[in-house]
Order: structure tokens, then C-alpha cells, then sequence
């Protein structure tokens, strides 16, 4: 499905048309019911690619504005795409869907940004860069222009998660004001429809190796004082989160997964290694739970990672593996020794079941017993899911026979150019 056909309802007048010389530069602001301040940016705008001679054009996304904010945008000069579908994320996607420039510099209708001040964007660009993103903590901002949970609580500590789960050298996830290469933002083919798109932007451009650098952005007030913000300080945060986590696999799954796994094998071995514990036989029932959660947390994570290759999104060279070792093989193996060792365990533990045995003797020799059993379970079904999902190779090709799903699943699942992980 084409996104672009959902997120915007094109006017004549914002279509693009064939010309036998793009423009260099489009300058695309957002726009919702700005009415006072949409004309001011339009002209900054105009004024910029006036300046500096660049053959550009100035569009404004008016995302269902109820005032007259388009109709003051196109009276300024500016070509105006209707996006009427609500949120930050279908506006900015209508916006690079239509813009006409070779590079985009993006920005919003509120005046907080000067539009007139773009040099910086603009020759980072000119030097080669897909993607240069604003700082506004590199400049003091102007008085009450933030409000103080957002720049010193909500803002940084988000931008720094995205930081530490992307790598990306972006101080700033959330600035509005930034500035592409058209082209290298198609083809990351962006689906958030809220404000978390700023994130996903990032994050995305990192996984497909898009060069980005970063310029200060001086932030002022909005030329509006009785302006409302669109932004919801919670509701946003957690989408901004929650993006980040499912764009990070190894994060979300894979580091917590190893935390339980390493408290579970303390606990186990304590209990073992120290019969004469108080909470022996207890501690290790908490050990088991511990393992048992780390080991489906593995496997998640091994799914996650293959479904994101197996559509395309990700070039990390699991799926391969998958094929290559003959992954539903080898889990079977496993699990069936895993299972062995489960059973013989429970075959002693019940010989221990006398009236003169203690139970927590008896518990130390089943609690293992039933942990192996549960994992051999989840070793040998996660790895049928996982030939299911990584398609094995066909029999003429020496592989086990499985089902081939690449192109079939990302048709349906709509994941064509969605959210790709983070290794």
C-alpha cells in the first residue's frame, strides 16, 4: 500500500509537475493552524533562497489547519500540499512525498526557527551530507521558547537513549528544524504517523549508513504567544520510546535476556554449591524463573533480528546462518538432549520421594529437572518458528525443505521499509 496516498490529499496546485530543471532546494514547513506566524516563516523562507541565489521553492504542509493558515501560505508564495490526516509524522511524509527540491531543509510554521538563517543546513548538504540534523542545545535559546521539562528532562534524556541504542552522533533527536537529501529519505521509506518520526528518522538513517552531521539551531519563541503546542509531553515521550525499542532488538530483548540468564545461574549455582542455605531450595526456584524468562528472551531475539532480514529491512546475515547451520536441525538436537537430561532428572527426583528424604533435598533435583524440560520446549519450537520465518532452502538446493516467505511476508505485513533493527 502506498503510504503517501493515505498521509496526503494533493491539491492541483501542490502536485508535483515535470520540469526540465528540479530545484536544488525545497523548504518545507509544517503547518497547523498557524495562521499569525505561517506568513512570517514563508517570507523568511523566500528571503533565504532569494539571498543566497538558489534556484528553490518554499512549501508548506498545512496538516488541517481550521484557520486560514493555507490560505495566508499560498497569499506569501508558497506552494501548500494538504495533508488533512492529523499527526507530525503524515505531514512530514506528504511533505517529503511532494516536495520537488534535491534536498529538503525542513522546518515548522510556528517561527520558533529563523528560516532566513539556513547557510549552516545548507553547505553541510552542499559538502555530500544525507542528513544534517539541528542542535539547539549548541545555542542558548531565547527565553521561554521550551518549556523546562521538555529541554532539560523529556528532550535529552530521549535523545540519549536514541543515542545509546543507534549509535548515531545526534545530540538533538528531536529538533525540528533539519535538512535532507530528498532521495536518501525516500528510500527509508518512513512510517511513523505522530512526532516519533523525528526519531525513526535517525535511527533508520544510521541502519542504512546515510552520512549525518549535525549544526546549531537557534530556538526562539513562537510568534504566536497565544498559541497552543501541539505537543503532548507523556503521550509523545512514550512514542518516541516505544519506537526505540522496537527498532532495537538487541535492547529490548537481548541485553535483559543476558541479565536473567546471569542472575539465574547465580541463584542455581548458590543453591547447589550451599544445601545448608535457609532459602536453598527457594533460591533456586527464583533461579529457574530467571532462566526460563532469559532463554524465551533469546529466542525473541533471534526472531525479531530474522524477521527483519527476511523483509528486506536488514542486511546482518542471520537469516544465512539460519540456513547454513540448519537451524530447525540443530534446536531439535538440542532440545531433544536438553529434554533427556530433564527427564533423567525427574526419574531421580522421584526415587528421592521418601518420607525420610527432605523436601528441599528432593527440590534441589527436581527444580532443575522441570527447568530443563521447559527449556528444551522453548529451544525446539522456537526453532521450527524460525526455519518458518527465515524460509529454509528448497531440497534441490541442499537445504531442509522449508517455506520460503521473504517476498510473501513483507507484502502483507506492510513492514516493506519499515522500522529496521539495530544489532
Amino acid at each position: 500500500m502506498d503510504w503517501a496516498s493515505e498521509s496526503a490529499t494533493l491539491t492541483d496546485e501542490s502536485k508535483p509537475t515535470p520540469s526540465a530543471v528540479e530545484p536544488e532546494l525545497t523548504i518545507l514547513i509544517l503547518c497547523r493552524n498557524e495562521v499569525e506566524a505561517i506568513a512570517h516563516c514563508v517570507g523568511e523562507a523566500r528571503e533565504f533562497l532569494e539571498r543566497n541565489a538558489i534556484s528553490g521553492e518554499v512549501a508548506v504542509v498545512d496538516n488541517g489547519s481550521v484557520d486560514r493558515s493555507a490560505e495566508r501560505a499560498a497569499g506569501a508564495g508558497a506552494r501548500v500540499i494538504a495533508a488533512p490526516q492529523p499527526g507530525y509524522g503524515n505531514a512530514v511524509r506528504a511533505g517529503i512525498a511532494t516536495a520537488r527540491g534535491q534536498f529538503i531543509i525542513l522546518g515548522d510554521g510556528d517561527g520558533e526557527h529563523d528560516l532566513n538563517a539556513l547557510e549552516a543546513f545548507w553547505e553541510q548538504l552542499q559538502a555530500g551530507y544525507d542528513l544534517v540534523m539541528g542542535n539547539r542545545y549548541a545555542e542558548p535559546a531565547e527565553a521561554g521558547a521550551r518549556p523546562f521539562l521538555n529541554r532539560y528532562v523529556g528532550a535529552p534524556l530521549l535523545s540519549g537513549i536514541g543515542r545509546l541504542f543507534s549509535n548515531a552522533p545526534v545530540t538533538d533527536f528531536h529538533c525540528g528544524l533539519r535538512g535532507f537529501r530528498a532521495a536518501s529519505l525516500r528510500s527509508l521509506e518512513l512510517q511513523s504517523s505522530g512526532s516519533e518520526l523525528t526519531s525513526e528518522m535517525v535511527v533508520k538513517a544510521m541502519r542504512r549508513n546515510l552520512s549525518i552531521t549535525e549544526v546549531p539551531a537557534t530556538q526562539r519563541r513562537a510568534l504566536d504567544p497565544e498559541r497552543v503546542p501541539h505537543l503532548r509531553i507523556w503521550s509523545d515521550g512514550w512514542q518516541h520510546l516505544r519506537l526505540l525499542l522496537l527498532l532495537t532488538p538487541r535492547w529490548l530483548f537481548l541485553y535483559p535476556a543476558s541479565v536473567l540468564l546471569a542472575v539465574g545461574a547465580f541463584f542455581m549455582a548458590t543453591s547447589a554449591l550451599y544445601p545448608e542455605a535457609r532459602f536453598g531450595a527457594y533460591t533456586m526456584l527464583y533461579g529457574a524463573v530467571f532462566i526460563i524468562c532469559g532463554t524465551q528472551l533469546i529466542g525473541f531475539t533471534l526472531l525479531a533480528n530474522v524477521f527483519y532480514e527476511t523483509v528486506g529491512l536488514s542486511a546482518g546475515g542471520l537469516t544465512e546462518k539460519v540456513q547454513q547451520y540448519r537451524i530447525l536441525e540443530s534446536g531439535l538436537a538440542v532440545g531433544f538432549t536438553l529434554a533427556l537430561a530433564g527427564v533423567a532428572g525427574s526419574v531421580w527426583s522421584l526415587f528421592l520421594w521418601a518420607p525420610d528424604v527432605d523436601v528441599a533435598e528432593r527440590l534441589r533435583v527436581a527444580i532443575p529437572s522441570i527447568t530443563l524440560l521447559v527449556m528444551a520446549v522453548q529451544v525446539m519450537f522456537a526453532g521450527f518458528l524460525l526455519a518458518l520465518i527465515a524460509g529454509q532452502p528448497k531440497s534441490g538446493g541442499g537445504g531442509g525443505g522449508g517455506v520460503n516467505l521473504r517476498g510473501s511476508v513483507a507484502r502483507r505485513s506492510g513492514w516493506a521499509g519499515g522500522l529496521a533493527p539495530a544489532y
